[in-house]
């Protein structure tokens, strides 16, 4: 919800979840949105959303996807 709130606000989700970045290269875009204008996230909720975009749309998360057997 979060990720949706802060990040959907101003993007397509679509556009964010076709980026498939690494947690390093998430917090780096989260830096990069506050920069241009974005208000600071409080800890916790940056924490929750770099999670879940590292989790559910990160580079492992393709890697995971194409290691698996097709049935």
């Amino acid at each position: 919800m979060e990720t949706y709130t802060f990040c959907g606000s101003c993007h397509s989700l679509h556009i964010v979840a076709g980026q498939r970045l690494s947690r390093a290269d998430w917090e780096d875009v989260l830096h990069a949105m506050r920069d241009e204008g974005m208000a600071e996230l409080p800890p916790a909720i940056r924490r929750t959303i770099l999670d879940y975009l590292a989790t559910n749309l990160g580079r492992s998360r393709d890697a995971s996807k194409s290691a698996q057997p097709r049935a």
